[in-house]
Formats: structure tokens, sequence, C-alpha cells
């Protein structure tokens, strides 16, 4: 995720890239051909008007498109921190032991439920992105678990598996009675729904032949827009091509930068972040003290 507020002209020129220099060129070809030929083609300035009216109605339904995504999978984190927070108060307030006996085992089994949901999170963030999930769960989880995870298809879903089993052999041991049990299984429900609905977004790819139309239409427009100024606006078309253009350029790298919020570029949803502050959260939850430092930007941005 960005966290800077602005953005400067370097950051411009590297996202629009050759295409800069390449209608800078073109729109300038055009005014020298106008300037030496008597009878230069003119092209009616409604031609690239229209084609740019229509431009931004497409562009706009795709950038709209592309935010709804990332602002979704945003909220849904959101929810993974409000969730994973609750069910830790849930699992130190309700899992009680049966007698002085059963005390220890009780706090142990409190501990490894908590742990493993913040595993959960992390295993999350890393499987969204498509990385290696193994780096750090020897923190949370016992080796055996580990490879029993990283085994399976989906290792958040076995986790969350985990934790319910373990929660109903609570249940049977009379460590929790019946109506907490169901509360803390709603919060694993919230939790799978979260988690399903962040692989939707993951792996619904946004259409294709719509981004490529879109592409090729701007193209058409820088093509076209100097031919229908140059001869009202002389050396003038050359600066407003440009302009126009790269306006259009970056309207549509924003679609493309936030229509994928899980592929770890720079705009990516700061996933990595919001697990490290569940993972201390959680810790303090339960009584530590040493807990790693909160992720900060770097270069502005924070991942």
């Amino acid at each position: 995720m960005i966290t800077n507020r602005t953005i400067d002209l370097a950051t411009i020129a590297r996202h629009t890239g050759w295409r800069l220099g390449f209608i800078t060129a073109y729109a300038t070809a055009v005014e020298v051909y106008q300037a030496v030929t008597d009878d230069g083609l003119h092209l009616p300035v409604a031609i690239p008007a229209m084609l740019g009216t229509a431009l931004s109605i497409l562009l706009g339904f795709k950038t709209q498109a592309s935010h709804d995504r990332w602002w979704e999978a945003r909220k849904l984190w959101g929810s993974i921190v409000n969730d994973s927070r609750t069910f830790a108060r849930q699992v130190l307030t309700f899992v009680s032991p049966r007698d002085a006996s059963d005390a220890g085992l009780v706090d142990a089994l409190r501990r490894t439920l908590v742990l493993r949901q913040a595993a959960w999170t992390l295993v999350l963030s890393r499987f969204l992105r498509g990385e290696a999930i193994r780096d750090r769960l020897e923190t949370f989880l016992h080796p055996d678990e580990i490879e029993r995870i990283s085994a399976v298809r989906t290792p958040t879903n076995a986790l969350l598996q985990r934790q319910g089993e373990e929660l109903r052999a609570a249940l049977d041991a009379g460590r929790i009675d019946q109506f907490r049990f169901l509360s803390i299984d709603a919060t694993l429900a919230r939790l799978t729904d979260h988690m399903g609905a962040c692989e939707r977004i993951r792996n619904t790819v946004f259409p294709a032949h719509y981004g490529h139309m879109v592409s090729n239409i701007v193209w058409l427009f820088a093509l076209l827009l100097p031919w229908g100024l140059v001869e009202s606006m002389g050396w003038i078309c050359i600066p407003v091509t440009v302009t126009a253009t790269v306006v259009f350029w970056l309207i549509e790298e924003i679609g493309y930068a936030l229509v994928d919020p899980f592929a770890g570029r720079a705009t990516d949803t700061s996933m990595t972040a919001l697990s490290r502050g569940i993972e201390i959260d959680l810790l303090q939850m339960l009584g530590d003290t040493e807990v790693p430092p909160a992720l900060q930007p770097v270069d502005g941005v924070l991942m």
C-alpha cells in the first residue's frame, strides 16, 4: 500500500515510460509536417473529441471496478483483524479449567489456539500472494503441524479445521459449554468467509479483452489528437497532446495497479503489516511483553 500522499514527476515518467517520449516526438513530427506542407492533413477536432469522451467512460468504468476490488480486499482484511481479536478474546475468556489440576493444560490450550490464529493470518497473506508459507511459522506452530499444512492445497483451511477440532475436544472434555462453543465456531465461520472472499478476488481475473480494448483506444486517441489540434493551435498542440494522453495513460495505470490487490505490488493490500499487527495484539492479549515491532513503510510503501 502506497503511504505517500504525493506523486512526483519521476514517478509519472517511470509509469508512462517510452510512451511519453514517443508521443512527444510524434506530435512534434505532425506539427513539422503541417508547417512544411502547403496542403497538409486536416482532421476535424470533433473526431478525437468524441473518441476521448468514449475513452473517459471506458476508463472510468475500469478504474471504478478496479478500485472496488481493492477496497473490498481492504475491508476483508479489516474484518480479519477484528475477528482475530474476537477469537482470541473468546478463547481466553470462554475456555476454562474444570478444576485446579486442569489449569495448566487449559493455559497451554489457550496459547496454542491464539498462536495458531496469528499463524493463520500470516499464512493467509503469503498464500494470497503465492509466496512460501513456512518462514517464521515455527514461532507459532509445532513442526509436525507445519509439515501437515504445507502438504495440503489450502493451508489456511487446514489451520481453521485444526482450531475447530481442538475446540470440539475442549467441549467434550468440559472445558467449554455448548453455547460458548457455538459462539466461537461462528467466529471461525466468519474467518472462513473472509478467506473465501479473498480467494475469490485473487482467482477472478479482470477481463483481459476489456483492458486490451481500452489500451488500444488510448493509443488511437493519442495518434489522432495532434492531427485535430495542429491546424488551430500550431505548436501548442504538442504539450496539449502530451498532457491529455499522459492523463489517460495514468488513469489506465491506476486501474491496472488496483485490479489485483494481492499481487505483491506497491498498491497491494498491506497484508504483511496487518498480519504483524494482529500478531502483536494477540501476543499482548496472552500477556507476552516481548513482541515484534510493527512494520513501517519503506520508501513510501507498506506491504
